[in-house]
């Protein structure tokens, strides 16, 4: 097969992902996400660089938004979003920031690929990204380890970006004021 062919292949198994999102859940993730007060997302490996793509674009619409494990991270209160972006909904790190979460009061939300895992169980809130999971046998991708969820996850960030310039009526303009000049 030709490279192109192996392009085609990818964007057909993302589109497949993303045609089956549930619209009830994004537009709760949605919600939810324009009356948190302070926004912080968390995402390990490849997942993890998808969830700081998401949150750039977040800041760029005006939210408070904080990358979990940066050193400019403030401390979580009460009310505040945690959303989470994993795979397996079974990753140690996230499980364990899933519970200092809940514990300091903030509503947790899990973008996965896995709606049975822990995490999926202890959030307020889940988007199913249907997409091979790690381990899995499922015949979904042929694509290698979790690359069809990170690709997904990334697109589903962009295009819930749109949904949010439209609800909350902000600009391609107002994004570009917020845009780093340190460049």
């Amino acid at each position: 097969m030709e490279t192109t062919q192996y392009c085609q292949q990818v964007l057909d198994e993302i589109n497949n992902v993303l045609q089956q999102v549930d619209n009830n859940q994004c537009e709760a993730l949605a919600q939810t996400l324009r009356s948190a007060p302070r926004i912080f997302l968390s995402g390990m490996g490849r997942g993890g660089l998808s969830i700081k793509a998401f949150a750039m674009r977040l800041m760029h619409l005006g939210f408070e938004v904080f990358v979990v494990g940066e050193t400019n991270t403030p401390r979580l209160h009460s009310g505040d979003l945690l959303l989470m972006a994993s795979c397996s909904g079974e990753t140690g790190t996230s499980v364990h920031l899933a519970r200092k979460a809940r514990q300091a009061g903030a509503t947790l939300a899990l973008i996965t690929a896995s709606p049975h895992s822990t995490l999926a169980g202890m959030t307020d809130m889940m988007v199913y990204l249907p997409a091979k999971n790690i381990g899995e046998n499922e015949p979904v991708t042929r694509q290698p380890m979790s690359s069809l969820f990170e690709q997904s996850l990334l697109l589903f960030g962009d295009a819930l970006v749109l949904q949010l310039m439209e609800t909350c009526s902000v600009s391609e303009a107002d994004m570009l004021a917020r845009h780093t000049n340190l460049e």
